[in-house]
């Protein structure tokens, strides 16, 4: 598998440097330019508007260490001395008053696994216990509003996916994010990925959590196929998400919910890329199987069956992994299609309020931008397409195909904050809105 910049994605990635550039004279939504796909994105200069604000700066703080004032209290390649002395007294006493709290409680999505030895690492590293709770979004969010409206505040961080993001933020549970940053690593960006010379904020109100990693994947949305089912004629012929119209498939798919906000990125990337007109054949022709929203277990088993052939938007793909795992006759489509693949900024981390460890939280969303951090994230996280945002950490645990594709630097990088991504969620999920309610569509019904 390579991943590869085609002429879709191209396009898009045009049609989002001209909506990033906009008139002078108007407010502008992003805060980001998507690189050309001619040009390495290194030089992709960030709006103005991305600019950290001037109180939140980091600290005058790198000067040259004197060697004799300051003592790293951390083994491995995280040596806060290269910023100086007050700065690493300033770590120094973030990380005993996180060790004197003992723990750092996580609440994640339905992917919970594959992040848990990416908490462990972190918890091992600095000599903390972690707790992190995850499940179907709908599960956590009741449980997590259950909890506080009883004065039970018990997360530090919020790992959530794009849903459940939102979700919090909407119930204001979420602590402004510059608030807890200190470490220049972050206010830098030096080392990122060339494409990042922002703060890769996640919701427009440009104030709460952060994305911390990059996801490369042969489509704009992971595509799987029943191995039986699908000749291999058919796969041979299957070049294009317009192939998915076909009639011989009418009938044959199988995806998740997205009308309520699930996969929102990628559904945003296909609906820029592909324009309404698929979406109204997909859902009026095609006669899908939309199981409900967490129900990843239930997506996977319909496709194994062979009562799909094609499955995509699952709430998680652990489960179609665990099933071609199994030997089930199911498996991910790694040639990338004509309409092309781009990076995409993905995992968020948010600090909550009330966290019951504010300074392991602190120490945390501080620590996964640092390079010690990054290389740690790609040594452990089990999310096979992702990598960490910074750039200068080694390959850890990711594919050699994966790796590639994150360096790519002629591959666009899509930010959700771009006004062309902003107005395809809104718009997007206005039709689902509309066509769910016009067709009757109730998901797993």
């Amino acid at each position: 598998m390579k991943l590869i910049s085609k002429v879709s994605i191209a396009l898009l990635a045009l049609a989002l440097l001209a909506a990033a550039c906009g008139d002078d004279d108007k407010d502008s939504a992003s805060t980001t330019t998507a690189p050309a796909t001619t040009a390495a994105p290194a030089t992709t200069a960030a709006p103005a508007t991305t600019a950290a604000p001037a109180t939140t700066a980091a600290p005058a703080t790198t000067a040259a260490p004197d060697a004799a004032a300051c003592e790293s209290t951390v083994s491995g390649d995280l040596d806060e001395c290269e910023y100086g002395p007050e700065f690493a007294a300033e770590w120094t006493a973030l990380i005993e008053a996180a060790r004197a709290e003992g723990t750092l409680s996580a609440v994640s999505g339905p992917s919970v696994d594959n992040d848990a030895p990416w908490f462990a690492a972190f918890a091992d590293y600095f000599g903390l216990e972690v707790d992190n709770f995850g499940g179907a979004t709908g599960d956590v969010v009741a449980r997590v509003a259950a909890d506080r409206e009883l004065g039970d505040f018990a997360f530090d961080i919020a790992n959530q996916g794009g849903t459940g993001t939102r979700r919090f933020l909407e119930a204001e549970w979420i602590e402004q994010g510059m608030t807890q940053m200190v470490h220049p690593d972050f206010f830098s960006k030096e080392e990122w990925h060339p494409a990042v010379d922002f703060i890769p904020w996640v919701s427009p109100a440009q104030e709460f959590c952060f994305y911390y990693t990059i996801q490369a994947e042969p489509q704009i949305a992971a595509l799987w196929y029943n191995t039986e089912t699908v000749t291999a004629e058919e796969l041979a012929d299957f070049t294009s998400w317009q192939d998915l119209l076909e009639p011989r498939w009418k009938g044959r798919i199988v995806i998740g919910d997205v009308g309520g906000g699930e996969a929102g990125s990628d559904r945003s990337t296909l609906w820029a890329v592909l324009g309404q007109e698929w979406w109204e054949t997909l859902f009026r022709e095609q006669d899908m199987t939309i199981v409900a929203y967490g129900s990843a277990r239930d997506h996977a088993d319909i496709l194994a069956r062979g009562d799909a052939d094609w499955g995509f938007f699952s709430s998680g793909d652990d489960s179609l992994q665990d099933a071609q795992d199994a030997g089930l006759p199911v498996s991910f489509l790694e040639e990338t299609l004509a309409e092309g693949a781009p990076l995409e900024l993905i995992q968020r981390a948010c600090v909550m309020k009330d966290a019951p460890h504010p300074n392991a939280a602190k120490l945390f969303i501080n620590w996964i931008f640092t390079h010690e951090g990054g290389r740690v994230y790609n040594e452990s996280n089990l999310r096979p397409g992702r990598c960490s945002i910074r750039f200068d950490v080694s390959q850890g645990n990711r594919s050699d195909d994966i790796w590639a594709a994150c360096r790519d630097l002629t591959v666009p990088l899509v930010d959700d904050l771009n006004p062309v991504i902003q107005n395809a969620l809104v718009d997007s999920e206005v039709w689902l809105d509309g066509i769910y309610a016009e067709l009757g569509i109730v998901p797993g019904g």
